[in-house]
């Protein structure tokens, strides 16, 4: 099946995944502003306006508006409501249940305005717009694991990757030109630069190794224990679904 976030380099792909993706880490290491729901998120859940920024990361991969998103879940084009139940089997679907049901329903709450049990289209885009910048750093991010995953490389060996000259830094020209040219991301020129500030946590305009490990630390070992939560899914194997593909 379709990776989430396909990479371009058809020619290397990965024999065993050498990490999974810890979706709260995820969610909670590229959130530019401090969760709504801090308590929540101490429970062992996700927040639900960092899911809504998942929905974002997952509607750029599949190069759909959030209208058009919409009237695909409510399986009409003329859809403006959302109900409860199809929400649910399309978050189920779209996330290969890797989120609790808990998750689910407080990312229903959070998106529905009032007392009914379903989300008016003005409902979803209003939250979604709010959660942008937000799901455009889980997409970078993800463009950059999918990426090393799909070329057999650690977090560790993906940075010498773009440290061609083994000098323990890169550049951001260089940067930049590694991700476009050696390894093909889908990202174009200012989403690759977008992901260099984000990488980029000192913002000096070069990147270290141990920048480049905390930013990617989403990125747990397979045999780790945090890989067992539910909250943690393999690229390799596909933990979001296309919306073409429900």
């Amino acid at each position: 099946s379709d990776l989430p976030l396909q990479p371009t380099m058809a020619s290397m792909r990965a024999k065993e995944p050498q990490f999974n993706v810890d979706l709260q880490i995820l969610v909670s290491s590229t959130n530019p502003e401090p969760s709504l729901d801090a308590e929540t998120f101490t429970d062992g859940k996700i927040p639900p306006d960092q899911i809504s920024a998942l929905f974002v990361a997952l509607l750029r991969q599949n190069n759909l508006s959030f209208a058009d998103a919409f009237r695909t879940l409510t399986g009409s084009k003329d859809g403006t409501e959302l109900p409860w139940m199809k929400f649910r089997t399309a978050v189920d679907t779209l996330f290969n249940d890797a989120l609790l049901p808990d998750e689910i329903w407080g990312a229903f709450t959070y998106m529905r305005g009032h007392d009914e049990w379903l989300v008016l289209e003005s409902e979803w885009t209003e939250t979604l717009k709010a959660s942008e910048n937000h799901g455009q750093c889980i997409y970078c991010i993800l463009s950059l694991l999918s990426v090393l995953l799909f070329n057999d490389l650690s977090v560790e060996e993906g940075f010498d990757a773009f440290d061609e000259d083994c000098v323990g830094s890169v550049e951001r020209d260089s940067f930049v030109a590694t991700a476009q040219n050696l390894l093909h991301t889908r990202l174009d020129k200012a989403e690759v630069e977008f992901l260099f500030d984000l990488l980029d946590l000192e913002g000096d305009g070069v990147l270290d190794f141990e920048e480049f490990v905390l930013a990617l630390r989403c990125a747990v070992p397979v045999d780790s224990e945090a890989t067992q939560v539910s909250s943690s899914v393999n690229l390799h194997e596909s933990p979001f679904n296309r919306i073409d593909e429900m």
